[in-house]
């Protein structure tokens, strides 16, 4: 489960006396028009809750159509809300912020560069407070733990988790300015899910629709290609340095100490580990204002679960309380967490759970009820591995923007790091009675497939013994490393035995 934190720039119910709420009083103090002129209707949450909601950072654009319905404000895109109103307000805001405080450009005295801020005293505090909710809401749950790894990360690491390949946009670059461009941004317009599109469909896309360069009004570009958004560093110096990355999340950090972590706990799941930090991603075009950085704070937490448990969480605390959704098929509605769950809808009680409980910190943050949806992703949206995966999207000024994304994630993360270091990361599952197993197979004959195989001994027993019984030698087989070895009779002994099986290793399941 990730956390993006922005609340600088997300609409929040600030106490009275804050600090923010007195710079949000100096916002509205400002000449502009007033709500029920801008709205033409008297805004319900306003009428309800006073100065609550429309005194908050941004105005509030929930009920600005509301002929529209639930549904039909649910389903809003989440792209950028439109107007020229809703542009001078973020430039006030931004205005005033940098005036208290409370985020500033970075390195401005020396031009600035995009996508990096400053969070200055003010900032830095707030930010310090809403960590530690985060921090306190999950460890009070019991069977989480905190950890911290380091921000740089090997490349065997980061290849071995797919982000090496994949971790890439789509990007274009105008032929008339040289400003590099997300291709699937500039055409949320025109398409329901750009990001989900292929190379060769978004370029179609592109060359159909030619839109305007946001930086100088040409609509020339470049053929798209792939741009991996990762830092590269060198750990060490000279010919010795091993290539590295600036991490691009915290998430691969905890897989790798996972060993670590299941020892803490004594062998026994579930439990989770989390962790806060910096993450780092070299954006093709930072937009958005606090939205979309090259360095940003983020929190992660990921709960390893046995995938034949029937354990399941109570969530009757949420029977009553009614959340906006927008599942990946069928229309938007509100409803409750557990009966979403039952419906079949969210696909698994663990992150039904997870839901729940982030739903509740989003309310322990002051954030307003009615400006808080979950959304499900389009199975064109999730990564294959993927079983389930909700956004929590916030309601602003840019329209509905992710906070945080709750992903059952099956057992891909741990398996692909098994698989390129060859050490268990698993987990032993204790059957409730013994079984009786017959072996007749094949395992090496150490002395002579040892000195034959040397350092790929191990990982050819575990090949031999996955043979079928009536196997025929020599045999060629191929390694995990894409060694190719051919292993003669000599090599093998025959195993023909009963065992008594207490219980199995398996690859536990990530939330």
């Amino acid at each position: 489960m990730r956390f993006l934190a922005f609340f600088l720039t997300t609409p929040v119910a600030w106490p009275r006396q804050s600090s923010v709420y007195k710079w949000n009083e100096e916002l509205r103090s400002q000449d502009r028009p007033s709500h029920s002129a801008r709205m033409n209707r008297l805004c319900p949450p306003c009428s309800d809750l006073g100065s609550s909601c429309c005194s908050n950072l941004f105005e509030c654009r929930l009920w600005s159509n509301s002929s529209r319905g639930v549904e039909g404000l649910l389903k809003e895109p989440m792209g950028m809300v439109e107007g020229q109103e809703a542009v001078e307000r973020l430039e006030r805001l931004t205005g005033m912020l940098r005036r208290r405080g409370v985020i500033l450009p970075a390195f401005e005295i020396h031009g600035g560069a995009k996508g990096l801020y400053d969070f200055g005293p003010v900032g830095g505090r707030l930010r310090s407070k809403v960590q530690d909710v985060w921090r306190d809401h999950w460890l009070s749950q019991g069977d989480v733990v905190e950890v911290s790894c380091p921000t740089v990360t090997p490349f065997a690491v980061l290849e071995a988790s797919g982000h090496v390949a994949e971790f890439s946009d789509f990007m274009t670059v105008c032929l008339s300015c040289n400003e590099a461009s997300r291709a699937d941004t500039m055409l949320e317009g025109h398409h329901p899910n750009p990001d989900a599109l292929p190379m060769a469909e978004l370029q179609t896309l592109l060359d159909d629709i030619s839109p305007a360069c946001p930086s100088c009004g040409a609509s020339e570009w470049s053929p798209i290609v792939a741009e991996n958004l990762m830092f590269d560093t060198v750990i060490g110096a000279g010919s010795s340095g091993r290539p590295a990355f600036l991490r691009p999340e915290t998430a691969q950090g905890m897989f790798t100490t996972y060993p670590a972590i299941y020892r803490h706990f004594r062998e026994r799941l579930p439990f989770g580990a989390m962790q806060l930090g910096r993450g780092y991603r070299n954006e093709i075009s930072p937009r958005q204002g606090m939205i979309r950085l090259r360095e940003f704070n983020m929190a992660e937490l990921e709960y390893f679960i046995d995938p034949a448990s029937d354990d399941a969480p109570d969530l009757g605390a949420w029977s009553e309380t009614a959340i906006q959704f927008v599942p990946a098929e069928g229309d938007a509605f509100e409803g409750t967490i557990p009966k979403a769950l039952a419906d079949g809808i969210i696909l698994h009680p663990t992150v039904a759970w997870f839901m729940a409980r982030t739903y509740d910190l989003m309310m322990s943050l002051g954030v307003l009820a009615p400006k808080v949806r979950f959304r499900q992703h389009d199975r064109d949206e999730m990564a294959h591995y993927a079983l389930d995966c909700w956004d929590v999207e916030l309601h602003g000024s840019y329209g509905w923007v992710e906070c945080v994304g709750i992903a059952h994630r099956g057992c891909y993360d741990l398996e692909a790091h098994e698989q390129a270091t060859g050490q268990r990361l698993r987990a032993w599952r204790t059957y409730p009675e013994p079984k009786i197993v017959d072996i007749d197979g094949w395992t090496i004959d150490g002395a002579k497939a040892g000195p034959a195989f040397r350092a790929l001994a191990g990982q050819v027993k575990d090949k031999v013994e996955a043979l079928a019984a009536d196997t025929v030698f020599p045999v060629s087989i191929v390694l995990e490393g894409g060694e190719e070895v051919t292993v003669e009779s000599a090599h093998v002994k025959r195993v023909q035995r009963t065992e008594s099986v207490a219980g199995e290793w398996f690859i536990p399941h990530v939330v």
